[in-house]
């Protein structure tokens, strides 16, 4: 395996277990031809965790050490790629293959001890309209409109503060700021900084509506505040 960085990048460097936010084009390293790019489908591609992602190892190895911002190119030998398997007409047995990657964001494994609590969370009963409050200002770029944030959250009852759910124990959960999501999450978390928390009150009809949801001890007619931790955006 060889990594090459084309163009430095800033901020902290990836590490197992982090999630890698990417942009590439894939070609065969023997002529150059192109069998895979990320940039036409417009969408970039989430890496994570690193070490256990499921990709080719010679991504889960290349992609530690690199920091948002940087172009890469890995050279990657047939072993760590598909070995003997041939995946196309392209991706042949045995065949060695080469990915210039950009690096759009570097989204550190969160600590579940730093998930909020309800210490924090404002009371809420009877609320008409979405409102949020930044509890903590990130230094990250802004979310905006259309774009994937990566992010935890925390659900409280806005009632009593009694805790619903959380995601601080699993991966971060990545959501599209795009019609026909989460009302409260698409209209409540575009204009956050990257590494701020904020705090979403919201009635029922942006949750889950006058009926509540009794699976995770919602009653009906009862505010909800998502407190978000946003990691990423792509």
């Amino acid at each position: 395996l060889k990594v090459t960085v084309l163009t430095e990048g800033e901020g902290p460097e990836s590490e197992a277990g982090d999630t890698v936010i990417v942009d590439y084009i894939g070609v065969r390293s023997l002529d150059g031809e192109e069998f895979d790019n990320s940039y036409d489908r417009g969408t970039p591609f989430a890496v994570g965790p690193l070490g256990a992602a499921q990709v080719i190892t010679g991504w889960n190895e290349g992609l530690v050490g690199v920091q948002a911002g940087a172009q890469l190119q890995l050279d990657i030998p047939s072993d760590l790629a598909y070995g003997e398997a041939a995946r196309s007409e392209i991706i042949r047995e045995n065949e060695p293959l080469t990915f210039v990657i950009d690096v759009r964001s570097v989204i550190k494994q969160p600590d579940p001890a730093d998930a909020p609590t309800e210490s924090g969370v404002e009371k809420s009963e009877g609320a008409t309209d979405l409102s949020f409050e930044d509890l903590v200002e990130g230094d990250g770029e802004v979310l905006v409109e259309g774009q994937t944030a990566v992010f935890n959250l925390v659900l409280f009852r806005a009632d009593n503060g009694a805790l619903l759910d959380s995601t601080w124990q699993t991966e971060p959960i990545q959501i599209p700021m795009a019609e026909g999501g989460f009302p409260a999450l698409v209209q409540g978390m575009p204009g956050m900084n990257v590494g701020g928390r904020r705090a979403i009150t919201a009635p029922p009809a942006f949750a889950f509506g006058d009926g509540g949801n009794p699976q995770i001890g919602l009653p009906a007619d009862t505010d909800v505040v998502i407190v978000v931790d946003l990691f990423g955006a792509y």
